[in-house]
């Protein structure tokens, strides 16, 4: 992190020397894709736009999405599309007819899919999946938790009780070893 904020800076210095606002001059070059975030965050926290070549951004990565979509649910419930990516990741059950369903209640009703999840009956939901009990109960869970919980504690929670840490534990290979360690970034 470090190394990246030097960089950074040295690059700010030297556009604010030459008054030059023509980001893409510049490259950054780095040994490990496991670098790319420090730079991105960098570049982030000081506004200079980037683009990643020859590799993935870190928050494009799969599991790093995913883990998002989790924080943005809790943080926002109504946020159908962050609802709609971990509904059933890791697989719980929920299959696309059951989400369907879901989709025309709440289309029909005119409120968010969460608000469905929370307006109906613990019966009407199990009508469609039990499942969806669960998902509801969880992200009940995790939202309590919030507050009162310590950031990194509750990062840790978040990928653990979604079971997003275990999906990447029960195949062991290089590339969920990858996965485990940006999740834990």
């Amino acid at each position: 992190d470090e190394e990246a904020m030097v960089v950074i800076d040295k690059i700010i210095t030297t556009y604010r020397n030459e008054g030059s606002e023509d980001w893409g001059r510049i490259a950054v070059l780095y040994r490990t894709n496991s670098q790319s975030r420090s730079f991105e965050e960098a570049m982030r926290k000081k506004g200079i736009p980037y683009r990643i070549y020859g590799g993935q951004s870190f928050y494009d990565r799969k599991e790093v999405r995913d883990l998002m979509a989790y924080f943005k649910t809790i943080a926002n419930p109504r946020d159908n599309d962050s609802l709609l990516r971990i509904i059933n990741y890791p697989a719980r059950g929920i299959g696309e007819v059951t989400i369907n369903k879901l989709r025309a209640v709440a289309i029909e009703k005119g409120v968010s899919i969460w608000e469905v999840l929370t307006g109906s009956s613990d019966a009407e939901l199990s009508a469609m999946s039990k499942r969806l009990l669960e998902f509801r109960d969880l992200i009940n869970k995790l939202s309590l938790a919030r507050s009162r919980t310590k950031l990194y504690e509750f990062g840790e929670m978040v990928a653990t009780e979604s079971r997003i840490l275990s999906q990447y534990k029960l195949h062991p290979s290089p590339e969920s070893e990858s996965a485990l360690q940006n999740i834990e970034e």
